[in-house]
C-alpha cells in the first residue's frame, strides 16, 4: 500500500517516470500481483507520455534486475517459486470467488469496508464533470483486473487465515483515490442532497473503521479462522452470515467443537473393519460419502484422506452419526483423492476400511 500510494502521488504530480517505474517495480518485488499496477502504469505512460517510456522501463529494471539476480543465486531460477505461474492453479470456483471477494460476510471487500461502495460513485462524478483522465481509467482497470485475476487463478482466494479481504489490500490506495471526488462534491454541494451524501459517507466510513478495529484489537477475530474448523479446511465458512468474523467475541465466541466422549460407549476391543466408502454425491465440488458401519461398538468414525494411495496428507474428517455414517465435503478442489475410514472407541482405533479413489472434477 505504501509503495502504490507513493507511486500514485508521483503520477498525479507529473514526476519523473523513472521514479514511478522504480517504485512499481519494487511493488512487484513485494507482491507478485503488483505486476498489474506496473503494467497499467506502463500502458498509461505509453499512451500519455510515449517519449518517456524508456525512463519508466529503466526505473522498473532498477528494482527488477537485483531481484532476478537474487532469485538466480538463491533458487537457480529467474523467479522465486511464489512468483512463477506454476505456483498458482486455476480456481474451480471462479464465480464464488468473484462474488465472495466483494460481498461475502467474511472476506468481502464491501462487507469489511462498506465505504468503498462509493468508489464507483467517485468515478462517475469525474466522468460527469468531464474530468476523467487516462490515469483514472488506468487505476480503475487495475482494480477490475486484479479482482478477476485473483478470483480465477488462486484456489485459495479467501487468503487463508486472515481478517477480511487480504488479497485486496494492495489496491486500497486506488480505492481511496476514487473517494476523493465524493468528498469534493460534498464540499461544494448545497441543500438536502449534500446532507444525505455527507451522512452516508460518514456512516459508511465509521462502520468501516469499527469493523477493522475489531480485527486489530479483538483476539476472537483471529480465532474465528481456526474455530470451529479451519477456514482452509472448510472454506464454505466465508458465507456464514450467522457468525461473521467481524462480530467474533461480540455476538459469539469462536470455540472448537467438543471432542467425542469415548467413555460413553462400553467396549472390550476396538471396532472392526467398516464397509468400503461409496459415493452418494460428487457434483460441483460437493462430495458426499457413506459406508456401512463397522462391527462392534463405535463412538466416532475418522475418515483419512490422501492425494495418493495409502496417504493421509489431507486433514481428517469425523462422522459422529455411527448408525448411518457419512461425510460431506464442500468446495473440494479438482483432483483424485484416496479415502478410507476407521472406527474408534475407548479401546482404540479399529482397522481401516478398503480404500476408495474419488475423482473430483
Amino acid at each position: 500500500m505504501l509503495i502504490l500510494s507513493l507511486a500514485l502521488l508521483l503520477q498525479l504530480r507529473g514526476a519523473r517516470v523513472f521514479w514511478i517505474g522504480l517504485l512499481l517495480g519494487f511493488g512487484y518485488v513485494v507482491r507478485p500481483t503488483d505486476a498489474i499496477p506496473l503494467a497499467a502504469a506502463g500502458a498509461w505512460i505509453l499512451l500519455s507520455r510515449p517519449r518517456e517510456l524508456p525512463g519508466f522501463l529503466l526505473g522498473a529494471l532498477g528494482a527488477l534486475v537485483p531481484f532476478v539476480w537474487y532469485s538466480r543465486t538463491a533458487y537457480h531460477a529467474w523467479l522465486p517459486p511464489y512468483y512463477r505461474p506454476g505456483f498458482y492453479s486455476a480456481n474451480a470456483f471462479k464465480g464464488e470467488a468473484l462474488a465472495g471477494l466483494l460481498v461475502s460476510p467474511n472476506r468481502g471487500l464491501l462487507a469489511f469496508s462498506p465505504v468503498f461502495v462509493l468508489a464507483p460513485v467517485g468515478l462517475l462524478l469525474k466522468a460527469a464533470g468531464r474530468r476523467l483522465a487516462l490515469l483514472d481509467l488506468s487505476l480503475a482497470g487495475c482494480v477490475a483486473v486484479h479482482w478477476v485475476v485473483i478470483s480465477t487463478t488462486n484456489g485459495n482466494w479467501w487468503g487463508g487465515a486472515s481478517y477480511g479481504p487480504r488479497l485486496f489490500t494492495d489496491l486500497v490506495p486506488y480505492l481511496m483515490y476514487f473517494l476523493i471526488p465524493v468528498v469534493a462534491w460534498v464540499g461544494s454541494a448545497r441543500g438536502a442532497a449534500r446532507g444525505v451524501v455527507a451522512g452516508t459517507f460518514v456512516l459508511l466510513a465509521g462502520v468501516s473503521i469499527a469493523i477493522h478495529a475489531q480485527g486489530a484489537l479483538n483476539p476472537a477475530a483471529a480465532a474465528w479462522n481456526v474455530y470451529p474448523a479451519s477456514i482452509d479446511f472448510d472454506p464454505i465458512r466465508v458465507w456464514d452470515w450467522r457468525r461473521p468474523q467481524f462480530l467474533a467475541g461480540i455476538t459469539f465466541t469462536p470455540a472448537p467443537v467438543p471432542p467425542v466422549d469415548l467413555s460413553i460407549i462400553a467396549c472390550s476391543a476396538p471396532p472392526g473393519i467398516p464397509g468400503r466408502p461409496f459415493v452418494v454425491e460428487n457434483h460441483r465440488g460437493t462430495v458426499v460419502l457413506r459406508w456401512d458401519p463397522a462391527p462392534g461398538p463405535v463412538a466416532v468414525y475418522t475418515m483419512e484422506v490422501g492425494n495418493g494411495p495409502g496417504l493421509s496428507d489431507n486433514p481428517p474428517r469425523e462422522a459422529r452419526d455411527v448408525l448411518r455414517p457419512s461425510v460431506t465435503a464442500r468446495r473440494v478442489p479438482p483432483g483424485t483423492y484416496y479415502v478410507r475410514v476407521r472406527g474408534r472407541n475407548r479401546c482404540g482405533d479399529g482397522p481401516a476400511s478398503p480404500e476408495l479413489a474419488v475423482t473430483v472434477r
